[in-house]
């Protein structure tokens, strides 16, 4: 997976929708920072053009008035900047961080890319609705259909440092309330939440507990995790990584 034009620039749009008149005062020099920082810790710095970098930033972010991609909603600003969306237009603009952004946008399209190899109709961003409307939204969510039945996979990121706990159990409290006994989320699906770090002590209790207590497995995926995964041999041996993460995880579960 490579930091390509099309990610950069969806990046960069997403950046000076959200900071408006503001992002006309970062530097070329501060973007190219944020950009390097980010890929590093992906381990995609050796992809990166600094060209396009620095002509993105002139003609997105130092015009006037960086124009609003279509695509780009207040929506998803807030999940790509990890913050709750009733709570996005009040943050203020410093404590938004864009390098949160960046590395969320490529862990995003990364995965999309693997589920969408192994079969799996992908969606991106999307509600799933849980008991008392409460939406379920994860970052990336693939549904396959096979001879066995339908199997789904939800994933979320944790792109800040250190990754947060609180985003985490926000997370697994809301896939509680789509998880229900009456849904489909259940036997043999899969919940991921991936950091480009190494989550704390109650963090990885968080989640081990979810995955013992729910029918469904939860599973992390850290630093190491993903580059093993991005270096894998073809899809097939990348597949068969992410299943003994699973199988780790499933036998302190239920499954076991």
């Amino acid at each position: 997976m490579t930091f390509d034009d099309t990610m950069l620039q969806a990046a960069m749009a997403a950046i000076g929708s959200a900071f408006g008149r503001e992002a006309a005062q970062f530097t070329v020099s501060q973007v190219k920072e944020w950009f390097g920082r980010a890929a590093k810790s992906v381990d995609a710095s050796s992809q990166l053009n600094a060209s396009q970098i620095e002509e993105l930033a002139k003609s997105l972010l130092q015009a006037d008035a960086p124009p609003l991609d279509t695509e780009v909603t207040r929506r998803n600003l807030a999940r790509w900047f990890e913050i709750p969306q009733e709570e996005f237009a009040a943050t203020p603009s410093s404590q938004l961080e864009p390098e949160v952004l960046i590395r969320h946008v490529f862990l995003e399209e990364m995965f999309r890319n693997w589920m969408q190899e192994w079969g799996y109709a992908v969606e991106v961003g999307e509600d799933l609705e849980g008991l008392e409307s409460i939406d379920f939204t994860p970052d990336v969510y693939g549904c396959l259909d096979t001879l066995h039945g339908t199997f789904e996979v939800c994933v979320n990121f944790v792109c800040d440092l250190p990754p947060s706990q609180y985003r985490v159990r926000a997370l697994l409290e809301t896939l509680e309330a789509y998880a229900t006994e009456k849904s489909e989320f259940k036997w043999g699906d899969i919940y991921v939440l991936a950091t480009p770090f190494q989550f704390g002590k109650g963090t990885s209790a968080s989640i081990r507990l979810q995955s013992k207590q729910e029918t469904y497995t939860v599973i992390k995926l850290e630093g190491d995790d993903i580059y093993e995964l991005q270096h894998a041999r073809d899809s097939r041996q990348r597949l068969l990584q992410l299943m003994e993460h699973v199988q780790k995880a499933q036998l302190v579960g239920p499954q076991r």
